[in-house]
């Protein structure tokens, strides 16, 4: 759990020098994204059998949905609780939920990215590469699938 803690605390830097590049809403959704496309390729590699009943995907699909908006920092630290009072009674794969979860929510983010940043203005530097994959694959899927597994 220490190496998720400084993750999460490097990820505090890596946003500030990320944003040096690219607008918030586009950087976050782009976060997301890569890291819900990682996920899913690690399921893919593992072949993970993906969840076949209705109840399973409504409850992986109900914290991704709540985790974006106007409203978004309140309502991600209770899509947090809830992703994690619910990883414990879906029986689903933890790269599975996470994959599923980013997917949804880096979408929403690239729609409100959209409609409110316009198209994105991004400096496709070898700084900004760097920071972006290691927002997305150390501090976001790593420590996600870490935080399920752990919890």
């Amino acid at each position: 759990m220490l190496w998720m803690t400084l993750a999460w605390g490097s990820c505090f830097v890596a946003i500030s020098i990320g944003l040096q590049d690219a607008p918030l809403l586009w950087l976050a959704a782009l976060r997301a994204l890569i890291a819900g496309i990682a996920l899913l390729l690690v399921t893919g590699m593992r072949r993970t059998p993906l969840p076949r009943d209705r109840r399973t995907w409504v409850l992986i699909v109900l914290p991704a949905g709540l985790g974006t908006g106007a409203w978004l920092s309140l309502s991600s630290a209770v899509a947090v609780t809830i992703g994690t009072l619910i990883s414990r009674v879906v029986r689903a794969d933890p790269f599975v939920v996470a994959a599923a979860q980013l997917l949804i929510g880096g979408s929403v983010l690239a729609i409100a990215a959209v409609v409110i940043e316009g198209p994105p203005t991004i400096n496709w530097n070898v700084r900004f590469v760097l920071t972006l994959l290691f927002l997305s694959l150390v501090g976001t899927a790593a420590t996600t699938v870490a935080w399920f597994t752990e919890a």
